[in-house]
């Protein structure tokens, strides 16, 4: 996206994401009593990522839903959408992922990928329909988005054609995809009772869902811009309201006792958390001048960093303990901060030598 394109409301939206997340993985650094880190871990990084998804349905549901707008429901049109996202998305994942591999391997002296199930790493397919493994722990919500980015539009084409083409087809696909994983995911709860983190949360066929709300966004977006428009500030209330309610219900109910969740936490509990997220979407999805100073400056670069901040910077944290330890076990303020810094640095590196020329080859590929 060019920088004369882009939209601060939604480059906000994606630096809060990932900085939620970068603090939940250094909050254990900070003064802070055991309970307090392990809150900010859980609360922190689930947010981040519930954001996460819904602005990639958001903006990936507005790129396939004008493509098959503009061109044909086929599937030379969904190809084109397929292309252009392992453009956006493999490379930079598969770099993460080897050099995990490596770092493990050099600090266990064990080379994970000698273990034949450890190669669905590379089909995003170790959390498909069970518990993430505990190496590049990651890599379960890429999971969940390349797995969305591969059947979205091939249930698009599905209901296209059942439906007899029909000018409904799009909301069809939508409501009805969002429905069906949650039917999923209440049958799966049901019957074989998971932990809400590990059993549900961090299972791709639980949580397709998350991001088809954010496609729905975007369908409304599209559909009823007028509409978008007016409704943005009575929608912003409804989502400040909501995500306190939500608050408050994670906090006691998955912080407080995670393996108490009752049948609605491990459920209809995920689908209002996205509902809630995408409640903001009409205000900052038409913020697009955020005015002049460094903090808006700030906010945008860390917005088109965030992919390589969050697949890198485990990595990079890993690292900076490891040393930090070595020269002083106690300075963990002083780790905090080197982690931020040295992770910011290591991603911005990616972003510049790797993720953009990728992207800059991307650009070429048309239908």
């Amino acid at each position: 996206m060019q920088d004369k394109e882009r939209i601060f409301g939604l480059d906000l939206m994606r630096a809060l994401a990932i900085l939620f997340v970068l603090f939940a993985h250094t909050s254990f650094l900070l003064p802070f009593s055991p309970e307090k880190q392990y809150m900010c871990l859980q609360y922190f990084g689930f947010m981040g990522v519930e954001i996460f998804f819904v602005l990639s349905g958001y903006l990936i549901g507005k790129i396939l839903i004008r493509l098959y707008t503009n061109n044909k429901v086929n599937f030379k049109t969904t190809f084109y959408f397929w292309i252009r996202r392992w453009f956006r998305t493999l490379p930079t994942y598969y770099l993460a992922l080897i050099l995990s591999a490596g770092i493990f391997y050099f600090s266990n002296k064990i080379f994970v990928f000698s273990d034949p199930s450890y190669l669905f790493y590379f089909i995003f397919s170790q959390n498909l329909f069970s518990v993430h493994p505990e190496f590049f722990l990651i890599a379960w919500s890429l999971s969940v988005e390349e797995w969305f980015y591969l059947l979205m539009p091939l249930w698009f084409m599905l209901i296209y054609r059942i439906i007899n083409r029909g000018k409904n087809y799009l909301i069809v696909a939508i409501v009805s995809f969002i429905f069906s994983i949650l039917l999923i995911r209440m049958v799966g709860v049901y019957l074989n009772d998971p932990e809400w983190e590990s059993g549900i949360r961090r299972v791709v066929i639980f949580r397709l869902d998350a991001i088809m709300i954010g496609v729905l966004g975007a369908y409304l977006h599209l559909n009823y811009q007028q509409k978008w428009y007016q409704i943005r500030k009575i929608v912003l209330w409804l989502g400040l309201s909501s995500f306190f309610i939500i608050t408050i219900i994670h906090y006691n109910y998955v912080l407080l006792d995670e393996k108490g969740a009752n049948f609605f936490i491990r459920t209809i509990f995920f689908t209002l958390v996205s509902i809630s997220i995408a409640f903001f979407l009409p205000s900052l999805s038409v913020w697009k001048n955020p005015g002049r100073g460094i903090i808006p400056k700030i906010i945008i670069y860390i917005s088109k960093i965030s992919y390589s901040l969050y697949l890198f910077h485990l990595i990079v944290l890993f690292i900076v303990l490891t040393i930090g330890n070595k020269i002083s076990p106690d300075a963990n303020i002083l780790k905090f901060i080197a982690a931020w810094i040295f992770c910011i640095a290591f991603s911005a590196f990616i972003h510049l030598k790797f993720e953009l020329p990728l992207m800059n080859k991307r650009d070429k590929y048309r239908l």
